[in-house]
C-alpha cells in the first residue's frame, strides 16, 4: 500500500505540494526522450567548453580576426577553462555537427539557433543570464571560430577505434534473482540498503508519479512512499530518511532541489511524513553529512550539479535547524564527494568530483575554523563524461586510492567511446595520484572493489548505462582480480547472462542473505532512448526490464 507522506503545516517552502504539482516535462513511457535535447540523470557532460565566455563583450564590428592558426586559437581559448581536447577524442561528424555549433554559442555566434531558444524560462534561465552563458553581443570573430572548426575537422578521424576484446566468457560466480516488484516502465533514480537491517531501498520517478520503495531481505515490499520530485541521494539518520530532491528531473539551473527528512510518526513502523531540512537547491544528485567544522554539529555537503550553473557547497549547520550555505567552488558538474583526512592533520578534508566542462578530481585540505583551500589532483578532458569515484587502499600501504569512472554519454558527441571505462589512480603517499590500471568500457556509470571470491584480493564489480553498440550483454562486468604481486593491478573481465535484461544506472554491494559474502543489486532506469537503435533494444527495454535485479554471491 502507498504512503502518501503528510507535509508538516508549520514547515515553510517545502515543494509546493505533492504529486500534482510535479514537474509537466518530466519523461514518461509515452514520450521518446531524444538523446541530443537532454543529458543523462545523475551526473553529465551537457555542452562542450561548458563555460567558456568572455566577460566583457564587445559589439560584432569591433571584432578583428586574429592571425593565429586554428590549432593556437583553440588551445588558447580552451585550455583558460578546461583541459584542452585533442581533435583525435571525437570522429569528424561529432565535432562538426554536434560540439563545435554548441562552442559557437558561447561566443555568442547563433547561426543555428535563436539565442532565446537556449535559455530556459524562469528563475534558472535568469541565473544563466546573469553568468553571461551565452552572451548578447559576439565575443569572437566568426573567422576565428572557423578556423578553430576547420582545424577540428580536418585532424579528426572518420572513426573512433574501440578496444574489443570479443565476447567475454561468462562466470558463474552469482545467481540471478529477479524481483517481482517492477515499475512500468522502470526509471530508478536512486538505489541504497538500510545499515544493519539488510533492506534495500531504492526510488523510481514518472511524469506523474514519483516514490521511494523500501523492500525486506526477501525483496517483498514492505512500503511505498509518494514523494513529490525524483530522489537522487539518502541519508539514514537512526529511524529517520534524509532524503535529496534533485527538483526538475531535466537538465535545468532552477534551484527547485531540497533536502528533506521522512519520519515515523510515534508508535508507528511506517514512514508517514516529511519537512523540509534545505531548500532552494540546484539539481542536488549527491549528498554527504559530515562534522566538516568540528563543533559537533553534523553539516551538509551538497553536489548541486545545476545545468550550466551550480556549485559544490556545505551547509554549516548552525543549530535549531539553520545552515549556512559556504561555497566551495562556484560552478557546475559537482557530482560526488568523500570526507577523508588525506594529510593526516587530523582535520576532515573533502574530496570531489567535477564533470560539466572542467572535469577532474578536486582534494579540499581543511585548514580549521571551517576554512578550506582547494587543490586540482587530477584533471580530464571535457569529454571524458565523469559519472563516479570511490576512495580504496587498493594496494595496501595506507594511503587512499582512487577508483574513477567515466561514460556519460547523453551530450552533443553521442559516440562509443574508448577512453571511457574504469581507471584506478594510485596515491603516492603525497596526495599525486598516477594512472596504474584502465578497463575500456563505453558507457561505464559504476564500478565497486570487494573481494567477490574470497581469494584475499579485490575484485570488481561494474556496470554501463551506454552499453558498447548498444549490445545490453557489455551492459554488467565482472572483473576478477589476477595480480601476481603488490605491485601488479590486473584484472580479467567476464560476463554474466541474464544482466542483459536491464539497462543499469545505479549498483549496490550488500550481504543480502548474511553468509558473508557481498551480493550485488542492480537498478535500471529505461526511459532514455538510444541512438543508432537498429535492434529495437529501447523498446525491448522499456517492456520487459526489471526495475531491480540481484545478483547473489554463490
Amino acid at each position: 500500500m502507498c504512503t502518501l507522506l503528510a507535509i508538516q503545516e508549520n514547515e515553510t517552502g517545502f515543494l509546493d505540494g505533492l504529486v500534482k504539482n510535479l514537474d509537466a516535462n518530466f519523461v514518461n513511457y509515452h514520450m521518446k526522450i531524444n538523446i541530443t535535447q537532454i543529458t543523462a540523470l545523475f551526473f553529465a557532460l551537457i555542452f562542450f567548453f561548458a563555460n567558456c565566455k568572455n566577460d566583457h563583450p564587445a559589439s560584432r564590428s569591433s571584432l578583428k580576426p586574429s592571425d593565429l592558426p586554428g590549432e593556437e586559437l583553440a588551445k588558447t581559448l580552451c585550455a583558460s577553462c578546461h583541459k584542452f581536447p585533442d581533435p583525435s577524442e571525437l570522429n569528424k561528424a561529432s565535432w562538426e555537427k554536434g560540439v563545435l555549433p554548441q562552442m559557437a554559442y558561447r561566443f555568442g555566434i547563433y547561426q543555428n539557433a535563436e539565442r532565446a531558444t537556449l535559455i530556459e524560462k524562469g528563475i534558472g534561465g535568469q541565473l544563466v543570464e546573469s553568468a553571461n552563458i551565452y552572451p548578447k553581443q559576439q565575443t569572437l570573430a566568426l573567422e576565428d571560430f572557423e578556423k578553430i572548426k576547420k582545424y577540428y575537422v580536418e585532424n579528426a578521424p572518420e572513426k573512433l577505434i574501440l578496444n574489443d576484446a570479443g565476447k567475454l566468457p561468462a562466470t558463474a560466480l552469482f545467481k540471478l534473482i529477479e524481483i517481482k516488484e517492477r515499475f512500468d516502465p522502470p526509471m530508478g533514480t536512486m538505489l541504497q540498503s538500510f545499515p544493519k537491517k539488510n533492506r534495500v531501498i531504492y526510488s523510481d520517478a514518472k511524469a506523474d508519479y514519483c516514490s521511494i520503495e523500501i523492500l525486506d531481505n526477501d525483496f517483498k515490499l514492505i512500503q511505498s512512499l509518494a514523494v513529490p520530485k525524483p530522489v537522487s541521494n539518502i541519508h539514514f539518520s537512526g529511524d529517520t530518511l534524509v532524503a535529496t530532491s534533485m527538483g526538475q528531473f531535466m537538465p535545468n539551473d532552477a534551484p527547485s532541489g531540497s533536502i528533506f527528512k521522512i519520519f515515523k510518526q510515534m508508535g508507528s513502523e511506517e514512514y508517514s511524513g516529511f519537512f523540509n531540512e534545505l531548500k532552494d537547491l540546484q539539481r542536488p544528485v549527491f549528498t554527504l553529512f559530515s562534522d566538516l567544522n568540528q563543533d559537533e554539529r553534523e553539516d551538509i555537503l551538497v553536489c548541486e550539479y545545476g545545468n550550466h550553473t551550480g556549485g559544490l557547497n556545505w551547509y554549516e549547520n548552525k543549530g535549531n535547524r539553520q545552515y549556512e550555505r559556504h561555497v566551495l567552488l562556484p560552478q557546475p558538474g559537482a557530482s560526488k564527494t568523500a570526507v577523508h583526512d588525506f594529510n593526516k592533520d587530523g582535520l576532515p578534508d573533502i574530496m570531489a568530483l567535477m564533470a560539466q566542462g572542467d572535469e577532474g578530481v578536486d582534494i579540499y585540505f581543511n585548514l580549521g575554523n571551517g576554512q578550506f583551500t582547494r587543490q586540482r589532483v587530477l584533471r580530464f578532458s571535457p569529454l571524458y563524461g565523469s559519472v563516479n569515484f570511490h576512495l580504496n587502499d587498493i594496494n595496501n600501504d595506507g594511503h587512499s586510492d582512487i577508483l574513477y569512472i567515466n561514460g556519460d554519454n547523453a551530450d552533443y558527441s553521442i559516440v562509443d567511446k574508448p577512453y571511457h571505462g574504469i581507471r584506478i589512480f594510485i596515491n603516492n603517499g603525497n596526495n599525486g595520484f598516477s594512472e596504474k590500471y584502465f578497463y575500456s568500457m563505453p558507457g561505464a556509470y559504476d564500478a565497486q572493489l570487494n573481494d567477490f571470491d574470497g581469494d584475499g584480493d579485490l575484485d570488481m564489480a561494474a556496470i554501463s548505462f551506454f552499453p558498447k553498440n548498444n549490445n545490453p550483454e557489455n551492459g554488467f562486468v565482472y572483473l576478477e582480480n589476477i595480480s601476481k604481486s603488490k605491485s601488479e593491478i590486473n584484472f580479467k573481465a567476464y560476463s554474466l547472462p541474464g544482466t542483459e535484461k536491464g539497462r543499469w544506472i545505479k549498483m549496490n554491494l550488500n550481504d543480502r542473505n548474511g553468509d558473508g559474502k557481498m551480493d550485488i543489486t542492480l537498478l535500471s532506469f529505461t526511459g532514455m532512448e538510444l541512438r543508432n537503435d537498429n535492434n529495437g533494444q529501447f523498446e525491448k527495454w522499456l517492456k520487459t526490464s526489471p526495475s531491480i535485479m540481484h545478483l547473489q554471491n554463490r
